[in-house]
């Protein structure tokens, strides 16, 4: 079957299936961890941890409040399908349009599953661990920013070095954990500062509640296949409000407090370096 011109077959729709089911698990317990330490691991802090995107470019060298918008994509994504053609041609092959939804997924996924102890093949590659290792880095530091965004943002007050010590070793923990399922490091959600600079929502049972969707999630695969199948143009208007409100977030922290000359050098240095980093955009007349 091609989707959106990429051919995938069955085994890799099931695995994929699987993947996030785990991803999901994985992401609850941790989130769990963060706010219910275990000592040393957590930082007993309304931090979601969750499935690091970052790790997929490195991969690839080598070899997510905004339910109702996504209730609504899907209900749109549905009403396409019955309007508009399903397929397409392209480069003289049909191939199936991107908002369409293949519920034959959620369908054929079982109702209950435990999840699958490494499904796939461990191996160990000094060229791939190298650069894993220099991600990790990366992460920690995000962790760190996250927790440090998290208590500013819904506490009004900074961060203690036990806080952030705990994010950051449960930051390490659920990606160790992680691996055995076969799913990517996981990592603190920014998207969560920005929930918790809007809302002020910082009550631990309530956080906990959703790592226990998460982890039920895990558990019905047909949850997972219901994410699996859904429509790109879906995710990206769920998420367009999310990633506003971590900048909007990073800004008040950046405005906390004046900025001497050395933190306004390196704001100003950072943010020349993404726009100088940034793909060309291309105007058409």
């Amino acid at each position: 079957m091609a989707v959106c011109g990429i051919t995938v077959d069955a085994g890799y729709e099931a695995l994929r299936v699987s993947l996030l089911q785990n991803a999901m698990l994985i992401a609850g317990i941790v989130t769990f961890l963060q706010l219910y330490p275990i000592d040393p691991i957590g930082g007993r802090l309304p931090i979601v941890m969750g499935t690091s995107s970052g790790f997929i470019g490195v991969n690839k060298a080598i070899a997510v409040s905004m339910m109702a918008g996504i209730i609504a994509g899907y209900f749109v994504s549905f009403l396409m399908g019955l309007v508009l053609p399903h397929t397409t041609v392209i480069n003289e092959a049909e191939v199936v349009c991107g908002y369409i939804t293949n519920w034959a997924q959620v369908k054929d996924a079982a109702w209950f599953a435990i999840p699958q102890l490494m499904p796939v093949k461990f191996q160990f590659n000094v060229g791939a661990i190298v650069p894993m290792l220099i991600m990790f880095i990366v992460t920690a530091v995000e962790t760190v920013s996250d927790t440090a965004g998290v208590v500013q943002g819904g506490l009004d007050r900074e961060a203690t070095d036990k806080e952030l010590s705990g994010a950051v070793v449960c930051d390490g923990f659920g990606s160790s954990l992680a691996s055995l399922f076969g799913v990517l490091p996981s990592t603190s959600f920014s998207q969560n500062v920005g929930l918790v600079g809007m809302t002020k929502v910082v009550n631990r049972f309530a956080i906990a509640m959703g790592a226990c969707i998460l982890v039920l999630a895990g558990l019905f695969p047909k949850i997972g296949a219901l994410i699996s199948v859904m429509p790109q143009p879906v995710l990206g208007g769920a998420a367009v409000m999310m990633f506003a409100s971590i900048v909007i977030s990073g800004i008040n922290l950046l405005t906390s407090q004046p900025l001497k000359d050395r933190s306004a050098t390196i704001v100003a240095e950072r943010w020349a370096l993404a726009m100088v980093s940034a793909p060309p955009r291309r105007y058409r007349p």
